[in-house]
């Protein structure tokens, strides 16, 4: 089946292919591959969850390092707006929008000395 028109595109060795695999696609192949799959390749599947595991920790940690990079620059650049290029505007206002939706769900955690009683208050 020929390719249309408008999707053929010339590749030059310049070019770059990303082929960085998309955890969306192969988790349930990995999942499969547990369920119904030979020795080989539930060990293979385990072992690609442990990596994914491992990267989701460290892309955690960066974002939280990130997050408190630009709350810092936040509190530092200047509050009046005619001191700002329309370029640092824009910037803040994305470094904002970054903070706001990579916010963390934030639990509290009580420790045993800040309970109260047996009845779970806490005492603060």
């Amino acid at each position: 089946m020929p390719v249309e028109a408008h999707r053929r595109r010339h590749v030059t060795r310049h070019d770059v292919v990303d082929l960085t695999p998309r955890w969306k696609v192969l988790m349930p192949i990995l999942i499969s591959a547990i369920e119904y799959g030979t020795d080989t390749g539930r060990e293979n599947a385990r072992r690609n969850l442990n990596k994914l595991a491992d990267k989701v920790d460290s892309g955690q940690e960066l974002q939280r390092r990130v997050r408190a990079a630009l709350d810092r620059l936040t509190r530092v650049w200047p509050t009046r707006h005619d001191a700002l290029s329309p370029a640092e505007r824009a910037a803040l206002a994305e470094v904002m929008e970054v903070l706001t939706l990579t916010a963390a769900d934030v639990v509290r955690v009580a420790h045993r000395e800040d309970i109260a009683d047996e009845s779970g208050w806490i005492d603060s």
